[in-house]
């Protein structure tokens, strides 16, 4: 889990989380998802 680096972006997404696999560790990029809070996520139709 990691703040979210983009200032413009925190404060409807504060957080991220990585879930990629060990297994796609040779790829040159990582797989995250935002962090929202439930109340968040329902008003942004999620």
């Amino acid at each position: 889990m990691f703040a979210n680096p983009r200032q413009s972006a925190a404060e409807g997404i504060p957080y991220g989380v990585v879930i990629q696999n060990d297994l796609l560790d040779a790829l040159a990029t990582g797989m995250t998802l935002p962090l929202v809070s439930a109340r968040d996520a329902v008003l942004a139709g999620f």
